[in-house]
């Protein structure tokens, strides 16, 4: 038998984690990216809390 479990989130979780975007401009050059980083998370019975750290790059990865 298999179940699923509802309780399991479907996105990144772990505080440290990293996630960065990149946007393309019409010619599929990067043209800038957005960083965000998992300050902390903070789990309370039902309710999940994230703070994020955001940073906007441009297309050389400087701030």
């Amino acid at each position: 038998m298999m179940g699923l479990k509802a309780q399991e989130t479907f996105f990144p979780t772990k505080e440290g984690m990293v996630l960065t975007y990149k946007n393309f401009d019409k010619k599929d050059k990067v043209s800038g990216m957005m960083k965000y980083t998992i300050e902390k998370v903070n789990i309370s019975g039902s309710d999940i809390d994230f703070t994020y750290m955001c940073e906007v790059l441009d297309n050389k990865k400087i701030l």
